[in-house]
């Protein structure tokens, strides 16, 4: 049985440093949290009026972008000859210095045979452009740690499978079909506690994950302020199951990564 996951975010300063004492990885991927989104209740902008969020709003969120993005402008297909991927498929950029890497937006999943012969979730599908000449040479699969945000890193295969008819454009990442975010979700009353929870939230709407941290808090009828990664916002009144809250600040734009223990 796989032991459990415990899921936190980090800023670009603690990346750094943790990349100074480890083994720097050949890719890894790097998301940058961007504009504020309205998803289910949350709030576009920090407008200072209260609304109301019931269990599962979304109480603010933004964007997640990665550094660039592109499009394949042709069929591709692997190194034995079968289609890959095809025409107008999405890519994100990763962070390499072997030159631009762009991964299939789509997180492919085992059917019932593969998950029962151990074959690995959140497959990425990733091109390598080996001389920068706009068309990819070579490509590889990567797996991501987590569900609807792909994160992952690694090494560049050693032998790499070759890829045919692979040609690609550059394209704005604001404009990617994909919608990856980030935000603040109301979680009601915990248990049989009278505290209010809060959980960050991060993916995209069908499939996304939870940080481990749970913001836990007593209202009493007086406001609480509470912050999570740089947004402010507060607790004014409860009613109906549904809580009024007050958004003074959304999540500012920073380098966006997830940290994942396993143990």
């Amino acid at each position: 049985m796989r032991a459990p996951k415990l899921l936190s975010w980090i800023c670009a300063s603690l990346l750094v440093g943790a990349a100074s004492s480890a083994h720097a990885a050949d890719y890894r991927t790097q998301w940058f949290v961007t504009e504020p989104l309205a998803i289910s209740n949350a709030a576009q902008g920090p407008s200072g009026a209260p609304f109301v969020v019931r269990r599962g709003d979304m109480v603010l969120a933004s964007r997640l972008l990665p550094k660039m993005a592109a499009v394949l402008t042709t069929d591709t297909l692997d190194h034995k000859g079968r289609p890959l991927r095809s025409k107008g498929q999405e890519l994100f950029s990763v962070y390499s210095d072997f030159g631009p890497i762009f991964c299939d937006a789509r997180q492919s999943q085992p059917g019932v045979t593969g998950i029962f012969a151990g074959q690995k979730r959140n497959k990425q599908v990733c091109f390598h452009d080996e001389n920068s000449d706009g068309v990819f040479d070579s490509y590889f699969i990567a797996n991501s740690k987590t569900d609807g945000l792909p994160v992952f890193s690694g090494d560049l295969p050693k032998k790499p499978k070759a890829v045919s008819g692979a040609s690609y454009d550059r394209i704005a990442p604001e404009t990617m079909g994909a919608v990856y975010f980030v935000g603040v979700e109301y979680r009601g009353r915990g248990g049989l506690t009278t505290r209010q929870e809060f959980e960050t939230v991060f993916g995209t709407q069908k499939r996304n994950q939870k940080f481990s941290k749970t913001v836990k808090v007593e209202f009493d009828g007086d406001p609480v302020a509470l912050t999570e990664m740089g947004a402010d916002f507060s607790l004014v009144g409860l009613r109906d199951g549904a809580a009024e809250v007050i958004v003074r600040k959304t999540i500012p734009r920073q380098y966006f990564s997830v940290l994942v223990f396993t143990f």
